[in-house]
Formats: structure tokens, C-alpha cells, sequence
């Protein structure tokens, strides 16, 4: 009985990170205080994005966009990036999953975080 509670308990814990376990390869985007653009090449199709925030616990979406065909160079997303803040996004580019995790510290500089 204890082993069976132990696996459940297991299982519940990791089910909050599932989006880390799919976009798991390190995205390339380029930043600044009011937008975010995925760096990509001629051709390469967006087809989803969403961005996120500590503002709000990451609970509720900044921006989303499902089921897009957006092609290079329209791969921007405008958003207010507010300073002591962290911020992921994470999208699909030609079927390959990826994510981007950057904080604006107190002086409104961009720190991209590498895993």
C-alpha cells in the first residue's frame, strides 16, 4: 500500500512540468523593453507561441497564438516587459519545439537565462 501511494504521490508531482519536458530545445530570439522576435530563417513557419510571466505567477497568458502560419520576418510578439520581472516563451517553429526564459532586472536590462 505504501509503495502504491508513493507512485501516486510521484505522479503527481511531475504532472505540473509538462511544458518544460516538450519545449525542451533552447530557443533564439532577439529582445528588447517592448517586443520579442523569434529568430528564424526564409521559409521556417511559426505555428504557436505563448508567453508568460512572473508578473502573474505564469498562470494566464501575456500573448498566444495557436494554429498561426506565420512566416520570417514576421515573427514578433509586442508585449511590456516591466522591470524585477521573468518571462518564458515558448513556441513552435517548423514542428521543432522551443523555449526562451529571460528576466528585466531594476535597472530594465535583458538577461536571458541558459540552461
Amino acid at each position: 500500500m505504501k509503495k502504491i501511494m508513493l507512485l501516486f504521490l510521484l505522479i503527481l508531482a511531475s504532472c505540473g512540468s509538462g511544458d518544460k519536458l516538450q519545449f525542451n530545445l533552447p530557443g533564439d530570439a532577439n529582445i528588447t523593453l517592448n517586443s520579442i522576435c523569434i529568430n528564424a530563417k526564409s521559409g521556417e513557419i511559426l505555428s504557436y507561441y505563448l508567453l508568460s510571466s512572473s508578473v502573474n505567477q505564469y498562470k494566464k497568458p501575456l500573448s498566444m497564438e495557436d494554429d498561426i502560419q506565420k512566416f520570417y520576418p514576421n515573427m514578433c510578439v509586442f508585449s511590456r516587459f516591466e522591470k524585477n520581472e521573468s518571462y518564458t516563451l515558448i513556441y513552435i517553429l517548423d514542428q521543432k519545439k522551443y523555449r526562451v526564459e529571460f528576466r528585466v532586472d531594476h535597472e530594465g536590462n535583458i538577461i536571458k537565462k541558459f540552461r
